[in-house]
């Protein structure tokens, strides 16, 4: 307990005045304090204004009888509303895996490693790990894992996560086949992949889209939420400010004035070939509205931005299937241009230089300057 004596001398009757300071620590670090004349005084305040701190509300009684259901009912009405709709959208596909699973009946104060190796086991049973596309319990352990660091965050600061490095590795339970290194479209490949969709589609906005999404390393749903207000001709760029997310139901599109993190609100240069693109562009909408537009002159839908891509892909007999394939084009062949680690990840809103250096590996893969240089330098005579 953090209760203090202190002493004050009174320079008029040269007596001394004692006093307690009790202070409230939370996790090492001294949140606040306060002085009493009495010892009592100052524990009684420290007892009640250290459980606020750790319990807020609730005495610590309440929270040793609290279950996994009352944890995971507070966080649905009181974190989840302060989510992205899309965002609310996606994790509330997942909540059937918690809703349903053995450990909604858990004490937290029973909630250990064993707790989380028993949902894991339940999880490999349950009919969806059956189908071919599942690969893996990824999204479902970052919604547990979000739920058991909002409950240490916001309810029990003495909470403990158990979560432990096998939980990581028993996320994946089927074999994956390791990613092409060479994910990424060449440059005669990107060519050609365009050159389909302005022959092979009426709509004009597929093939003006993916080549704005090559050319900037824009997410499709930064591209699709680009409009014309966000577009500066003087100074040649263009400014990434909102956002489209689609509705995961109806597939409607939705804008958000708001990015998919602070990084990825960004100022992007306009190459000469995507101003001149821009400008018709401009001349035929009015300047109005959003950039990219269907027939009706609304907002693309998801679906059809994929299906166009892929029909491109199919045609030319390319291995894509994915619009993120143009962001990953981007960050390698920038690389390849430039050398510049640095610029790239700027251009691309990454939070993490380390994200940018998984393009840098690539391209260290494909030019064979170090294997072509130690070669040199050891100079083997055959």
């Amino acid at each position: 307990m953090a209760i203090i004596k202190h002493s004050r001398a009174n320079k008029n009757t040269k007596k001394k005045t004692i006093f307690y300071e009790a202070q409230i620590y939370v996790r090492g670090v001294r949140v606040t304090s306060k002085s009493f004349e009495t010892q009592a005084e100052a524990a009684k305040w420290h007892d009640e204004e250290k459980n606020r701190y750790l319990f807020g509300r609730m005495v610590p009684s309440e929270i040793g009888e609290m279950t996994f259901s009352d944890v995971f009912a507070r966080y649905r009405s009181e974190r989840v509303p302060q989510l992205r709709l899309s965002t609310q959208q996606t994790t509330g596909n997942r909540f059937k895996y918690l809703l349903e699973s053995p450990i909604l009946n858990t004490r937290m104060c029973d909630f250990s490693d064993r707790t989380i190796d028993g949902w894991f086991e339940w999880l490999r049973k349950h009919p969806t790990a059956s189908d071919p596309g599942r690969k893996n319990f990824k999204q479902e352990f970052v919604l547990l894992r979000a739920v058991l660091y909002w409950y240490r965050d916001c309810i029990n600061a003495g909470f403990v996560v158990p979560v432990v490095k096998r939980h990581r590795k028993a996320i994946f339970f089927k074999p994956v086949k390791p990613r092409r290194p060479d994910y990424f479209m060449r440059k005669e490949e990107i060519q050609l992949w365009i050159d389909w969709l302005k022959t092979h589609r009426n709509n004009q906005s597929y093939y003006r889209l993916a080549t704005f999404m090559v050319l900037t390393a824009t997410r499709v749903g930064e591209a699709a939420g680009l409009f014309w207000d966000a577009v500066d001709f003087k100074n040649s760029i263009a400014t990434i400010i909102r956002t489209v997310w689609w509705d995961h139901h109806t597939k409607a599109p939705n804008i958000q004035e708001l990015a998919k993190t602070k990084e990825s609100i960004r100022i992007i240069k306009l190459s000469p070939t995507l101003l001149e693109m821009l400008k018709v562009m401009k001349t035929e909408s009015k300047g109005e509205g959003p950039v990219f537009i269907d027939s009706q002159g609304g907002l693309l839908r998801y679906p059809a931005i994929q299906n166009a891509f892929n029909q491109a892909f199919m045609a030319l007999d390319l291995p894509w299937r994915s619009t993120h394939i143009c962001r990953h084009s981007f960050g390698t062949l920038a690389l390849v241009a430039t050398r510049d680690l640095s610029s790239v990840q700027a251009a691309m809103g990454h939070r993490n230089i380390k994200e940018t250096e998984g393009y840098a590996k690539i391209v260290a893969l494909l030019d064979g300057v170090t294997a072509n240089k130690t070669a040199e330098y050891i100079g083997i005579n055959l």
